[in-house]
């Protein structure tokens, strides 16, 4: 990447991509374990929260702690 301006417009125009991968990424620092297939749905519902809500970094670390997943570990 050339800059951080280019940086920032692929961000902004794979906001979907970036917000499932760091998802995937806390879900597995938070629950102690790898992100499998059947946890995939609780990703999904993150990732969707997360549109309605704007993506903010406060709606994923919440909707992270209330799922399933960390909640089991």
């Amino acid at each position: 990447f050339g800059n951080v301006a280019e940086l920032k417009k692929i961000l902004v125009e794979r906001k979907d991509l970036f917000a499932r991968m760091l998802t995937e990424r806390l879900l597995t620092y938070a629950s102690g374990r790898r992100v499998e297939a059947l946890d995939q749905p609780v990703v999904k519902h993150i990732t969707q929260t997360l549109a309605v809500q704007d993506y903010g970094m406060r709606t994923l670390i919440e909707e992270i702690v209330r799922s399933d997943m960390f909640r089991a570990r």
